[in-house]
């Protein structure tokens, strides 16, 4: 059964941290919810004996909401609220993804044989799709990242990269057999990292687009580790010749260069759907030269967009990148330069994403965005017809 909201408008994909939700949070999105196509709900994890978990049990599926009674054996929590929110916009689609930065360790070792590889994917089905249904519709894997590049305790092998493809096949024949019963037709995505070197040495492109319904693309951390050296844009739109890094830097580590990227390993445009981000990125101790761009630093930070809006915007200097077409702040009495987007340098991005044919727009996270919605708005406005 052919899902309607993949086949029809550019795909809307809100990543949602379970962490971060309250009443005043759902109440909120409810009001914002159909301006997204998909949410997907961070994080599932994989658990010590190799089966799917929860990442938060209280948060997930426990906590008590002002006047719900509970769902499907019980159910309570921010499934129970995502279960709602879907009855309330029957369009919206919902995704567990499992992993993120901090919980992709066991990856690798669940990943190694066919045997890990189908109790993940049949524990990951029972878990999320079947135990409490109307929740979820599908699966997103956030692996960070097969072979090399995540945390330093993450395990890894040389064969994640091909192991990682075969995790997926599996994942989508077990989704399929389940399909075949229910008549639903359950989504498979993936999270994968931007620029050039990173994702084609940690993920087969090609044959990971064959399996997926379309590729979340992080297009977003590029700058603002303490690592860098000096002060750079978190996600920009397209390249600097100004930017001080390689020219493959310069050419890959933006979206437009990472888009083209992932369609010269074979990926279709139409399932590149390219991330923004919902907060900034933040350098302290940075001398005044060109309002603090491309400058050293002594230290980092990350601020969401709606604590940008209330304690930045109103004392910080606004400046525009016309290559790059994003914006940032630079403020000379701290020394403290930000990235970040703003409806500006979203709606450029939208307006990219239509020109170029891509599949749409994903984001970190929805909780990030100011009262008004105005980072989803700004999406909305220009993709959805």
């Amino acid at each position: 059964m052919e899902d309607p909201v993949t086949s029809g408008p550019k795909r809307i994909v809100g990543y949602l941290a379970g962490w971060s939700t309250d009443e005043r949070f759902f109440t909120a999105l409810d009001r914002a919810a159909d301006k997204l196509t998909h949410i997907n709900y961070a994080f599932g994890l994989i658990g010590p004996d190799g089966r799917a978990a929860l990442g938060d049990p209280d948060a997930d599926t426990a906590r008590p909401y002002p006047e719900d009674e509970g769902g499907h054996e019980g159910l309570r929590g921010n499934f129970r609220q995502l279960q709602l929110l879907k009855a309330r916009h029957p369009h919206l689609r919902a995704l567990i993804s499992m992993g993120g930065w901090t919980g992709s360790g066991p990856f690798s070792d669940v990943a190694a044989t066919a045997e890990g590889r189908r109790a993940l994917a049949a524990s990951c089905i029972e878990l999320f799709l079947t135990r409490w249904p109307g929740v979820f519709d599908g699966i997103d894997i956030d692996w960070e990242y097969p072979v090399h590049g995540g945390l330093p305790e993450n395990g890894y092998r040389p064969e994640d990269r091909c192991n990682c493809t075969l995790l997926l096949e599996e994942l989508r024949r077990q989704l399929d057999d389940l399909g075949a019963i229910s008549g639903q037709r359950y989504l498979l995505t993936a999270a994968l990292p931007a620029g050039n070197e990173l994702p084609t040495s940690t993920f087969e492109l090609r044959e990971t687009a064959a399996i997926l319904g379309w590729i979340n693309v992080m297009t977003y951390d590029i700058s603002g580790s303490e690592e860098s050296g000096q002060t750079n844009f978190n996600a920009a739109l397209r390249a600097s010749r100004t930017d001080p890094r390689t020219s493959s830097e310069r050419h890959y580590q933006n979206m437009a260069g990472t888009a083209r990227a992932f369609e010269e390993e074979g990926v279709p445009r139409e399932q590149i759907v390219v991330g923004m981000p919902f907060y900034g990125r933040g350098f302290t101790g940075v001398p005044g030269a060109n309002h603090g761009l491309y400058q050293p630093f002594t230290g980092t930070l990350s601020v969401n967009y709606h604590t940008i809006v209330a304690d930045y915007l109103p004392t910080f200097e606004r400046h525009w990148h016309e290559e790059a077409e994003v914006p940032w702040l630079y403020d000379s009495k701290s020394g403290t330069m930000v990235t970040y987007d703003d409806p500006e340098s979203i709606g450029r991005k939208a307006d990219y994403i239509n020109t170029e044919g891509l599949g749409g727009a994903m984001f970190w996270e929805l909780s990030g965005d100011d009262a008004e919605w105005s980072l989803l708005s700004s999406i909305a406005r220009h993709l959805k017809p």
